[in-house]
């Protein structure tokens, strides 16, 4: 009996030494300084104020802590993180049960964990009535008198050339007959311009268009972008024989129905068989077998950027899965030029100021005239952060690098990589096995520094 009461006791002061216990844990936590207490009452006052609760009381005591650390826990993960993973992180703090103030903590930081929900709100919506077609509605929510301005706004800052695009899509889509364009163009020539300026065109007076991205990071910048699989459900991988999954009657087939433009942004970087994929789809849900079942869809991209990946494919693997290799590549609409005076190849003269006519060494005038005086100015990092070198090849990195670093003085110090071939891929392919250390030492490649690092007290560098 002694033995089962002792047990019972230990028992019992274990159920009350952790904070999931509630007002048992914290009043046991305050019995120690409430000397001379005859009531609950008496127990919850701190310098004359009576607390609702033991837990209010122990916080004034100083007994529990600020949870700042959990805090700046979550501050931290939401520099990186995403807000689902904020969200499972504070679940997995509240069942730990070391925070003391929960509701303190979720008062701090739930503007993190709710981000992407109120982007979805804002930028895509939710159906505010459940009997009508919730993707429909999505693409109705958008204010029009907003976009009307924003579309009088692009549309006079368009240069003649985008203008001749703008008013060429424009005629088609207004007569709905269908057609396939494609928008080429390097980086920075005006092609998410062109997305928004469409966009908020056909959304001013009530239109519904489809912008979408290859990447998640390219459908970002779009006005209410989504990734191409996300929208169209395409499977992954695509292959010849796929097609999308949407169904007839169902909400996205209606929504594809109603649509009048798609623009189809970073096209290049998917897979031929995705693109097949939409167009089987959409002829089957237009009953129409023109190509994408008589829609008006613009890609857009630069062939120079990335292509589709091909795993463990050749060259001309990549090539034959690119767009331009599938059928489709044939509806394609114009031959690339719209007869404009500033269309096809030109040469552009560059202002003297901006060239360097009298040098010896090019490598040492590049830097004398971008660094001028560097040697009393390589510690400034203001005068470093307004200066630039862009050079072609990773090659000319170094050679500049190796320049500015024989310049500075002091002693040298040299660090060397430690390059080996993973495990994992040994076991795939037995021939990476053959690949020595000192051969991996000899490869440079962009956005991995070289065997060697070579620095000097005071050199500047760039952590990324």
């Amino acid at each position: 009996m002694l033995a089962a009461k002792k047990t019972r006791k230990y028992n019992r002061e274990a159920d009350m030494g952790t904070p999931s216990t509630g007002e048992l844990f914290y009043m046991r936590m305050i019995f120690s300084s409430a000397k001379g207490s005859q009531s609950y009452k008496d127990i919850r006052t701190v310098d004359n104020v009576v607390y609702h609760t033991f837990r209010e009381a122990c916080f004034a005591k100083g007994f529990l802590g600020s949870d700042q650390e959990f805090v700046g826990a979550l501050r931290e993960a939401n520099t990186w993180g995403t807000p689902h993973f904020l969200r499972k992180l504070f679940v997995n703090l509240l069942f730990m049960n070391t925070m003391e103030r929960p509701e303190y903590v979720w008062q701090q930081t739930w503007r993190w964990m709710a981000d992407d929900i109120v982007f979805n709100h804002t930028s895509q919506g939710y159906a505010a009535n459940p009997h009508q077609n919730k993707l429909i509605y999505n693409e109705m929510t958008y204010d029009m008198e907003v976009l009307a301005v924003e579309f009088n706004r692009c549309y006079h800052s368009m240069t003649d050339e985008q203008a001749s695009i703008f008013d060429n899509i424009m005629c088609v889509v207004a007569s709905q007959l269908g057609g396939v364009y494609f928008l080429y163009g390097y980086g920075g020539t005006g092609k998410k311009f062109m997305w928004k300026t469409l966009s908020s065109a056909m959304r001013s007076n009530g239109g519904i268009v489809l912008t979408i991205a290859s990447s998640g990071i390219a459908s970002l910048l779009l006005p209410g972008g989504r990734t191409t699989h996300s929208k169209f459900s395409i499977p992954v991988p695509a292959t010849q024989n796929s097609t999308c999954n949407i169904h007839q009657g169902s909400d996205l087939a209606e929504l594809l129905q109603r649509t009048k433009l798609i623009i189809w942004d970073e096209a290049p970087m998917c897979h031929k068989f995705s693109f097949e994929a939409l167009d089987k789809i959409l002829k089957d849900i237009m009953h129409n077998d023109r190509p994408f079942g008589g829609k008006v869809i613009v890609f857009g991209g630069d062939f120079q950027q990335i292509l589709p990946v091909v795993p463990r494919g050749s060259r001309s693997d990549i090539v034959h899965a690119s767009l331009n290799a599938s059928y489709i590549w044939n509806d394609y609409i114009g031959d690339g030029k719209l007869g404009q005076p500033n269309d096809g190849h030109c040469e552009i003269t560059i202002p003297d100021e901006f060239l360097i006519m009298d040098f010896e060494d090019p490598i040492q005038e590049i830097i004398d005239t971008t660094y001028p005086d560097l040697l009393q100015n390589y510690n400034n990092a203001d005068f470093l952060q307004k200066r630039a070198i862009l050079a072609s090849t990773k090659d000319v990195v170094d050679k500049i690098n190796d320049y500015v670093l024989s310049l500075i003085l002091g002693d040298e110090k040299e660090y060397c990589s430690a390059d080996s071939v993973n495990k994992s891929d040994e076991l795939l392919n037995p021939t990476f096995g053959v690949l020595t250390p000192e051969f991996l030492n000899t490869l440079k490649t962009s956005g991995i520094p070289n065997h060697k690092l070579r620095i000097k007290i005071g050199t500047p560098i760039i952590l990324l």
